[in-house]
């Protein structure tokens, strides 16, 4: 057992695991998993955009960057060109200083991408992304890619013709669900796959026409796990009013009330073999991994598509044996980096790409063989980088990810404060920045929902709702947020209510119907078989293991 040095807490490092770290010739980490996890999500702000001026080409952008904060960001169209060279931003490594406060002084001068997307490339208006790629005619989608007409998603991928989803893959005309899996015109559904037109369901396989539902098997015209005929089933879905925001609101408390009395899974690991965690699919021999499909021999990966012998990547791609890292997609051997795709035999950069072979870079492309950004022959890169990490083993550097200072976000602007929640004063405390004023505007709506009717089907297309010039305040925390015209017509032909909610409250109750990333040992409430699950030994649900679960699969 190891103590972290940040939380105290305990935490072990088994064989496995130290085989790993010797293959990439690091150390053994000294921090906690959930510490080194806040650590990397410190660099990424995937939900607080900026209007600024590109500082090349001086057009207006959007980016991830606050201009008060953070300076020399460039365009999609400028960062990708040859009209500057990242090698000029180069400097000496000095021996006497901290290398991680060397680093610090290149991320702030040399040129940063506005917006981690390629949007205008392989997307196309896509401007309000982020972390996406091949996109198209979409809006505020994070950490995706092969996606059409979405709006408000995370994670969604080769999807079209939705929103408000999370992990939601090959799908289409999906809302407000979550784990889904080649569905088409669900709402409001929960690890269902290969359903159909299903409102209000969880874990339902192969079903069509299911209402309030859990567990299902290839059934049709169900309403809470009871069977009706093709013309009783339809006279009981509209009886349930599903367009008013009011009726659709008791539905949803009754559900959540309903799923408290089903048998759940201890974990949804379709098609895994020797894994643990939960939502990953396709997988074999990975470890306390989440949210995740197609990986092997891994441990602690989050959010992605596809990884082969990496440890601790979040949001990412088909990487190989790439460890502690921000989005390292299809690359080879990268540690301790951020946005460092297609690249090999990398360490400790930032948004280089297309390279090989760099320690401490940023913004570099097609580059091989550099430091700090500088670059040299292949004799003295291969000698200078040892002492490199000589300098970082004296400054207790080498083997922990970027220090709270180095990030240039706010620690309440980044998605750590989602995962590990601070008040300014801890997150201070611990080195990072805290912003007083995020954006968001308040108090500018110019309607109030006492004036919009509680049904969609009572509200017109050629109405300013409809076309979605009217300014919304969220009932919950107050921000002002619109609904696209767009937006509306995907309400309107779902029979959906306009929601209440700004789209981060909206995000947030998504994903609050996740478990939480944290395993504890149970055993099934059936045969007694001890399994890892991410229900808490303390949650009202019923948990089965795999074999005793599929005895009660309707």
């Amino acid at each position: 057992m190891k103590t972290c040095r940040i939380c105290s807490q305990l935490f072990t490092v088994d064989d496995e695991d130290r085989q790993f770290y010797e293959k990439l010739k690091v150390p053994e980490p000294t921090d906690c998993p959930s510490c080194r996890d806040r650590a990397r999500l410190a660099f990424r702000n995937e939900r607080y955009y900026y209007p600024r001026s590109c500082d090349h080409c001086k057009k207006g952008i959007i980016s991830i960057y606050d201009p008060e904060h953070v300076k020399n960001v460039y365009c999609h169209t400028c960062f990708w060109s040859d009209q500057w060279d990242p090698r000029t931003y180069g400097q000496d490594f000095d021996e006497k200083r901290p290398f991680f406060q060397q680093y610090h002084e290149l991320l702030q001068k040399a040129p940063k991408l506005a917006m981690m997307s390629d949007n205008g490339t392989g997307s196309e208006n896509c401007e309000y992304t982020y972390d996406i790629a091949y996109g198209k005619n979409s809006y505020l989608v994070i950490g995706s890619w092969h996606f059409q007409d979405c709006y408000y998603g995370f994670q969604i991928n080769y999807d079209k013709d939705c929103i408000d989803n999370y992990f939601v893959n090959e799908s289409e005309l999906m809302y407000n669900s979550l784990f889904c899996e080649k569905c088409y015109n669900c709402q409001d559904c929960m690890q269902c796959e290969g359903s159909n037109d299903c409102i209000f369901g969880f874990d339902l396989k192969g079903c069509r026409d299911c209402l309030l539902s859990a567990g299902l098997r290839h059934k049709q015209y169900y309403i809470g796990n009871r069977p009706y005929s093709k013309e009783e089933y339809f006279k009981k879905k509209a009886a349930l009013q599903l367009d008013s925001w009011k009726k659709r609101e008791q539905h949803r408390q009754k559900f959540e009330e309903f799923l408290k009395k089903i048998p759940r899974r201890y974990a949804n690991l379709p098609s895994c073999e020797d894994c643990t965690g939960d939502n990953i699919a396709h997988s074999k021999n990975s470890k306390e991994c989440y949210a995740h499909r197609n990986l092997h021999n891994c441990k602690w990966m989050t959010n992605g598509y596809g990884a082969k012998d990496c440890y601790e990547c979040y949001s990412t791609s088909t990487p190989e044996l790439c460890y502690n890292c921000i989005t390292p997609d299809n690359s080879y051997n990268v540690i301790f980096s951020v946005f460092c795709w297609k690249s090999q035999f990398m360490a400790y950069s930032d948004n280089c790409h297309s390279s090989h072979d760099l320690f401490g870079c940023v913004g570099m492309k097609r580059a091989e063989y550099a430091i700090l950004n500088k670059a040299y022959s292949k004799e003295k890169y291969e000698k200078l980088v040892p002492k490199v990490i000589e300098n970082m083993e004296n400054y207790q550097e080498w083997g922990q990810f970027f220090s709270p200072a180095v990030t240039p976000f706010a620690y309440n602007e980044s998605a750590a404060y989602e995962w590990y929640p601070l008040d300014g004063n801890k997150a201070k405390e611990l080195g990072y920045r805290w912003q007083p004023n995020l954006p968001g505007s308040f108090g500018k709506e110019t309607i109030s929902w006492e004036k919009v009717s509680d049904s969609i089907n009572d509200i017109q297309e050629t109405s300013t709702l409809g076309k979605g010039k009217e300014i919304f305040h969220c009932i919950a925390c107050g921000r002002n947020f619109k609904i696209l015209q767009k937006e509306f017509r995907f309400y309107k032909k779902g029979a959906i209510p306009l929601p209440r909610h700004c789209i981060d409250c909206r995000y947030y109750a998504r994903k609050k119907r996740a478990n939480p990333r944290q395993l504890w040992e149970r055993g099934c409430e059936k045969c007694s078989a001890k399994v890892m699950t991410t229900y808490a030994p303390n949650r009202p649900e019923t948990i089965y293991c795999q074999k005793c679960y599929e005895t009660i699969q309707s």
